[in-house]
């Protein structure tokens, strides 16, 4: 993917979080995906947000049903309501514990590396269910309410 991303380090340099932009399958929006580490807690942390539609107060509780209703198909993460300035968003988040299961070595090589393929799973994952999410969250907010 032809995107531009950006890696934030922390001054402790214990957490880091790597960020893209993500275009929908139709391009017609993108999401802003993240990956964040937190080191100290042996934790991988990916969100995906979806910013192009706040979620009406009208329409809130139909997409908490929906939002209810997606977690339990989704086999790993979950959808959330974010509220933040200037609404109330959605986003998928899944976490991952990796513990003590590094590399010891500070150059991270070794038979404890962390494949590359658990971030490229976690990611795929979470697109696919957010691109099964977001058409069912535009159709509730195009609804008219009777």
């Amino acid at each position: 993917v032809n995107v531009p991303d950006t890696i934030n380090i922390a001054d402790e340099e214990n957490s880091a979080q790597f960020e893209i932009s993500v275009p929908s399958p139709d391009e017609d929006f993108s999401y802003s995906c993240f990956f964040e580490t937190d080191e100290v807690n042996g934790l991988i942390k990916f969100y995906i947000y979806y910013f192009e539609d706040q979620i009406p107060k009208n329409k809130e509780n139909k997409i908490k049903d929906l939002i209810l209703e997606q977690n339990l198909q989704c086999l790993t993460g979950q959808f959330q309501i974010v509220d933040s300035e200037p609404g109330k968003f959605i986003r998928y988040y899944t976490g991952i514990s990796v513990k003590d299961i590094a590399s010891k070595d500070p150059n991270y090589s070794g038979e404890f590396q962390i494949s590359p393929k658990l971030f490229r799973n976690i990611f795929e994952d979470g697109c696919i269910y957010m691109n099964i999410f977001i058409g069912e969250f535009k159709e509730i907010l195009n609804k008219k309410i009777n």
